[in-house]
């Protein structure tokens, strides 16, 4: 993909906003775009890597709990020689508490960003 990253990156889709749709029926929106859906409209921007994707669930981001941002910590932990990086879509909602539980979690050791998007429609 001439890229200069020589591990691929790990995609960690865990639900949220980003991964939501309108639903009609329910007059509400709904988890319903896989991590799949998202590098696709990656590519679309032209910012190709090499990647796997890890669907962990996709539910709503107020349905993460502390034992979900413990199970993604230790699959990042378990799999950190595999990767260049990690990347984990996650909703607003419990954002902070997340980025937190990591910092807390992997202190010195990684560097850690997080970011807010807002919705791409699909």
């Amino acid at each position: 993909m001439g890229n200069k990253i020589k591990k691929p990156i790990c995609f960690i889709s865990t639900g949220g906003t980003i991964s939501m749709k309108y639903d009609s029926f329910t007059s509400g929106f709904i988890p319903a775009v896989k991590a799949n859906d998202l590098f696709e409209f990656l590519k679309s921007q032209n910012i190709y890597y090499d990647y796997e994707i890890f669907e962990y669930s996709n539910k709503p981001s107020p349905h993460i709990t502390i034992e979900d941002m413990k199970n993604i910590a230790d699959y990042v932990f378990l799999n950190k020689e595999k990767y260049h990086g990690f990347i984990i879509t996650h909703g607003t909602d419990v954002l902070e508490e997340t980025a937190f539980f990591f910092r807390y979690n992997f202190t010195k050791k990684y560097k850690m960003h997080s970011y807010s998007f807002y919705e791409i429609n699909f």
